[in-house]
């Protein structure tokens, strides 16, 4: 199958936001279950470029790399707290997932690298003020990221996210 060059970059963009959210918000990244989330983020954010030609890659990831920074802006601030980027984040891709849009393959680097990093969020989702705001937040950046023509499949009704 081939990929456009938006599908690309909406594919990589979680793993961006996620590679971030590891290497700015763990206490200790060499920690083993650290280090092997950041590293499979990081190949999960390579994968959709690896078939590219060198100069259309390099196109591709900065393109990628300021859609990146255009919807992690506000979670960059100081006083922003990292986990609530990544929670954001985890709710967008629910929403994402759940729709069928982007699927995560069992055993794939950006599933496994959820998995991994799911309980260092869990303590930010157990905070029901912040959990209520990552939420709202998600629908926000959603909006965004279809205003800037990505991810325009996703429905932001509530009653097409998955339980």
């Amino acid at each position: 199958m081939r990929l456009t060059d938006k599908a690309r970059v909406e594919l990589a963009l979680p793993a961006l936001v996620m590679f971030d959210v590891m290497t700015s918000g763990v206490d200790d990244p060499t920690r083993p279950e650290a280090r092997e989330a950041i590293d499979l983020f990081a190949q999960a954010a390579e994968e959709p470029f690896a078939d590219l030609l060198p100069a259309k890659r390099r196109s591709l990831e900065r393109r990628a790399e300021r859609l990146f920074e255009d919807v992690m802006r506000q979670h960059r601030q100081e006083g922003a707290l990292v986990a609530k980027a990544g929670l954001v984040w985890f709710y967008a891709l629910q929403r994402i997932v759940a729709q069928d849009y982007l699927v995560l393959h069992a055993g794939g680097a950006m599933a496994r690298g959820m998995d991994l990093i799911m309980p260092a969020l869990q303590p930010a989702a157990n905070e029901p003020a912040l959990n209520r705001s990552a939420e709202k937040q998600a629908v926000r950046l959603l909006k965004r990221l279809n205003w800037l023509g990505y991810y325009e499949g996703v429905s932001l009704d509530e009653a097409n996210l998955a339980a």
